[in-house]
C-alpha cells in the first residue's frame, strides 16, 4: 500500500508514484501516523539537484546548476527517477502519462503545495517572424499572480503587446496595441496600462481599452492603485500622476537643479502604496544610466531619498529586496519598504539581462508569488555598428568592429566619419578613414559630445561638457590628430555642437536652458568670446532641438514639441520671419539632402522624405516614407544618422546584435533561487 503525506489517501495499486489529487510523491506505508519511508532508494535523487529547465518540448537538467531546493522539497513531484526500488513494475507509458500531466498540473498551479517546489524555467519565443523590442523601454510584464507575461514583439514591421498564460502553449497578440511599449499590469491583474504614439493607455487582454492622455517621450508607469498610474510623461521630466480616467496630472516629484537632475524615470509604487521608487538621472549623463541613483519619495510627505548609487532601474521583489540592474546583471539588496532603508552589501543574482543603457531600461520582472521573468541579453546588447543605408532601404555594413557609437558625421568630401565612442557628454571622438579602414581617436577625457567638421573638413569641431559644472567648452582640432586641440569658446549650460556656419566663423547649438526646456542659440567661434554674445536663434516656452543647418547656410530645420508632440520645422535664417511646419504625424532629426531639395527626418522607425523648393519663396511638399525598419537608438544629442554628401546614402547606426531575437525566459519559484543566492555571498 502506498499514501500521499499531505492528504493521506490510500492507494492499492504499488505501481503508482504520485497522489492523483496534489501531485505528491507517494510513500510506502500504512494509515497510521508513523513517518513514511520515501519510495525512491537513498541515492535515487542526489542532495545537489539541478535546477530544472522546462523548454517548448522537454525537459532536461542544467548541468553544473547549483541546489535550488530544501529537504523539505525532496517529495516535490519529478517525473524524471534515475533509481527505482529494485522489483519494482512500472509501466513506462503510465509514468509518462502520469509525469506529463503532473507536470502541467504543476506549472499551471505555481508548485506543489508543501513548501518549496524548486525552481522551474521556460522559454516563450517571440511569434514566427517576430522580434522582441530591446530599445528604449522596458519590455515585459508579469501579472500579479505570475501567471501571465506580457511582452513587446514586432511583427511585419508593427510593434504590438503579447500574452502568454502560463497554462497554455500558445502566445496571443492583444488587439488594439498596435505601436505599443512598456506594458504595466493594474494591481488585480485586470487591465494592462503602456505607451504607444505619444499616448498613455491602457487595455485588458481582449483589448478593450482606452486612452488616458497624451505623452511626449514617456518614461515609465507604474500603478499606484487600480483607478490612478504615476508616469513620467518626457525624458527630461519629473514623476506625475493622473487617473486611469484621464484628467489633470499632479505632481508627484519635482527636479533637482542643485543635484543636475534632468529625469525622474521607471517608477514602482511599492506594494503598501507609500512611496515610490524611480530612477534619477544627471544633466551630465543624458545617454547612460549606468550610474544613476535609485531614489524613494515618501507620497504623503513628498520627503526623496537616495537609497543606491549607480543603478539604471529598480523594482520590489516582496522576498524583502530592492532587484536593481547594473553592467547587464541584476543585483539584490535588502530592503524595508516601510522606513525605505536598504542595510547590507548589494549581491549579484544574474547576468546577462538584456536593456537599454542610453534609457536606462531593463528588461524584467517580479511578479507577487516569486515568478521572474526576464529577456538575456549580453554587454554586446548596446554595442551598436555603422551601415549604409540606400534610399530602398538596403544595408551595406561596415567593415568596422561594434562599439557604443553615437553622433555620427560624414567630412564634406565624404572620405572619413567623425564619431563618438561611448554616450553623449561621456565618451571620445574618433576619425574613420572609410578609404583605408583606419580608425584615430582625437580625445582621451570621456566627456565630449557632438563632433562636427569644419567647412574644408581639415578640422573637428566638439564639445567638451564637465560633468561638475556642466559648462560646455567648444574645442578645435585637427581631423588627422596632428597637433592638439584648442578651446575656441563656451558656453553656460549643456549645449550639443550641430552646425558650423559655411564661413567657419560661428557655430549653431542646441541649448539646454534647463532641465525641461531647451532651445537654439549661435556663438562665434573665437577664443574669449563672453557668454553673452549668444544669438537666441529659437527661444520659446517649449523645447527646440535637434538642429539641422541648411547646406548654404540660409535654413534652420529643427524639431520643437509646441503642438504637442515633436515635429519638424524649418525657419529662414536671414531674418526675414518665414517658418514652415514640415512633418505632419510626428517628426525629429531633420537633416538636408546636399542640394536642398529633400529635408530628411525619422518618425519612429520610418525615414521620411518631404521635397523642397527654395526659390523664389520656401515650399515643402508632402512627406514621403523612404523605408522603415529603423532603430530608435536614443541619443539625447538627436545624432544617430547622416547624408553622405557625395552619394546620397544614409550612415546609420544599427543594434550589434539585431540578427538574434531572444525569447522571455520565465523562472518559477525565483525567490528560493534568491534567498540562496544572497545567503551564500
Amino acid at each position: 500500500m502506498k499514501r500521499c503525506p499531505e492528504c493521506r489517501k490510500d492507494y492499492l495499486d504499488d505501481s503508482l508514484l504520485y497522489c492523483l489529487d496534489d501531485g505528491s510523491m507517494l510513500v510506502q506505508g500504512s494509515v497510521t501516523d508513523e513517518p513514511p519511508t520515501a519510495i525512491l532508494s537513498g541515492d535515487a535523487i542526489s542532495s545537489e539537484r539541478q535546477t530544472r529547465y522546462i523548454g517548448a518540448a522537454h525537459e532536461t537538467d542544467v548541468p553544473n546548476a547549483p541546489s535550488t531546493e530544501t529537504a523539505e522539497s525532496s517529495r516535490s513531484p519529478i517525473w524524471i527517477v534515475r533509481a527505482l526500488r529494485s522489483g519494482w513494475v512500472v509501466s513506462g507509458i503510465l509514468l509518462l502519462v502520469l509525469g506529463g500531466a503532473l507536470l502541467f498540473t504543476y506549472i499551471s498551479s505555481g508548485g506543489s503545495k508543501s513548501g518549496s517546489a524548486g525552481v522551474v524555467r521556460y522559454e516563450i519565443a517571440a511569434p514566427p517572424k517576430s522580434a522582441l523590442n530591446l530599445v528604449r523601454w522596458p519590455s515585459i510584464a508579469l501579472s500579479p499572480d505570475g501567471k501571465t507575461t506580457v511582452f513587446v514583439a514586432t511583427t511585419d514591421g508593427i510593434q504590438r503587446l503579447y500574452a502568454r498564460r502560463r497554462d497554455e502553449t500558445t502566445v496571443k497578440p492583444i488587439p488594439g496595441t498596435e505601436g505599443a511599449a512598456h506594458p504595466v499590469f493594474s494591481p488585480d491583474g485586470k487591465w494592462i496600462a503602456f505607451v504607444s504614439n505619444r499616448a498613455l493607455k491602457k487595455t485588458t487582454l481582449d483589448g478593450q481599452g482606452s486612452t488616458v492622455l497624451q505623452v511626449d517621450d514617456a518614461r515609465g508607469i507604474s500603478w499606484a492603485d487600480n483607478d490612478s498610474l504615476i508616469y513620467t510623461p518626457d525624458a527630461a521630466a519629473s514623476l506625475f500622476r493622473v487617473s486611469t480616467e484621464g484628467g489633470e496630472p499632479t505632481p508627484v516629484t519635482k527636479l533637482d537643479p542643485a543635484k543636475n537632475e534632468r529625469t525622474h524615470r521607471w517608477p514602482q509604487v511599492l506594494p503598501n502604496g507609500k512611496a515610490v521608487i524611480f530612477t534619477a538621472g544627471t544633466v551630465d549623463s543624458p545617454d547612460s544610466y549606468e550610474k544613476a541613483n535609485i531614489e524613494a519619495v515618501d507620497l504623503a510627505t513628498g520627503d526623496t531619498r537616495v537609497l543606491l548609487q549607480g543603478a539604471s532601474i529598480a523594482r520590489y521583489s516582496p522576498s524583502g529586496h530592492l532587484i536593481f540592474a547594473r553592467g547587464g546583471s541584476l543585483y539584490a539588496v535588502d530592503f524595508d519598504q516601510e522606513t525605505l532603508s536598504v542595510s547590507g552589501k548589494p549581491q549579484m543574482v544574474m547576468q546577462g539581462v538584456s536593456g537599454d543603457e542610453t534609457t536606462g531600461a531593463v528588461h524584467f520582472a517580479i511578479a507577487a508569488d516569486g515568478t521572474l521573468s526576464y529577456i538575456p541579453g549580453s554587454p554586446a546588447a548596446n554595442m551598436r555598428r555603422l551601415s549604409w543605408v540606400d534610399s530602398a532601404g538596403t544595408v551595406q555594413p561596415i567593415d568596422l568592429n561594434a562599439a557604443q557609437y553615437n553622433d555620427v558625421r560624414i567630412s564634406p568630401d565624404g572620405s572619413r566619419i567623425a564619431m563618438l565612442v561611448g554616450s553623449t557628454g561621456s565618451g571620445d571622438v574618433w576619425v574613420y578613414d572609410l578609404a583605408r579602414a583606419t580608425s584615430t581617436r582625437l580625445t582621451f577625457n570621456t566627456r565630449n559630445s557632438t563632433p562636427v567638421w569644419s567647412p574644408d573638413g581639415k578640422s573637428i569641431y566638439y564639445m567638451d561638457i564637465d560633468p561638475s559644472t556642466a559648462v560646455s567648452v567648444i574645442m578645435r582640432k585637427p581631423a588627422d590628430g596632428s597637433s592638439d586641440a584648442e578651446a575656441v569658446n563656451s558656453l553656460p549650460n549643456t549645449a550639443y555642437l550641430k552646425a558650423i556656419t559655411p564661413d567657419g566663423t560661428s557655430a549653431i547649438f542646441d541649448f539646454q536652458r534647463n532641465t525641461a526646456n531647451g532651445g537654439i542659440v549661435q556663438a562665434r567661434l573665437e577664443q574669449g568670446a563672453p557668454h553673452t554674445d549668444l544669438v537666441d536663434l529659437v527661444k520659446t516656452q517649449f523645447s527646440e532641438n535637434d538642429t539641422s543647418l541648411s547646406p548654404d547656410g540660409r535654413w534652420l530645420a529643427y524639431k520643437s514639441n509646441e503642438s504637442g508632440r515633436p515635429e519638424v520645422y524649418v525657419r529662414d535664417m536671414t531674418g526675414a520671419g518665414g517658418r514652415w511646419q514640415i512633418s505632419t504625424e510626428g517628426g525629429e532629426e531633420p537633416h538636408w539632402s546636399r542640394n536642398m531639395r529633400e529635408l530628411y527626418y525619422r518618425n519612429d522607425r520610418l525615414l521620411m522624405s518631404v521635397p523642397i523648393v527654395t526659390t523664389p519663396t520656401f515650399q515643402a511638399g508632402k512627406p514621403v516614407n523612404l523605408f522603415g525598419g529603423l532603430f530608435d537608438l536614443r541619443t539625447n544629442s538627436g545624432n544617430t544618422y547622416d547624408v553622405d554628401p557625395k552619394t546620397g546614402r544614409f550612415l546609420m547606426m544599427r543594434p550589434a546584435e539585431e540578427s538574434t531575437a531572444p525569447s522571455v525566459v520565465v523562472v518559477l519559484n525565483w525567490f528560493d533561487e534568491l534567498r540562496r543566492l544572497v545567503a551564500t555571498q
